[in-house]
């Protein structure tokens, strides 16, 4: 998706996946600095970047967030969730 900031972009990536995971699908949701970050690290210590590969290619929905690093990912409300009473 594309779009100004504010737009809703990571709100409504979210959702979607806080829908994918009701209907029993496997979801992944990095900020992408933080994920280049960590394959960067992984890369360095050898092996580790295979697994973290390996675990990527498992998960049916990754959700990549170039957003601002210092905010927050949507909470489960934000993302539509009703509030359990």
């Amino acid at each position: 998706m594309s779009a100004q900031t504010g737009a809703g972009k990571s709100w409504l990536a979210c959702a979607l996946g806080n829908k994918a995971c009701r209907d029993g699908f496997s979801v992944l949701y990095k900020r992408a600095p933080r994920l280049f970050a960590d394959l960067t690290q992984a890369r360095s210590e050898g092996r580790r970047l295979a697994r973290r590969i390996a675990a990527l290619e498992r998960v049916n929905l990754l959700i990549l967030d170039d957003g601002d690093p210092n905010r927050s990912p949507p909470t489960r409300r934000q993302a539509g969730e009703k509030k359990s009473s």
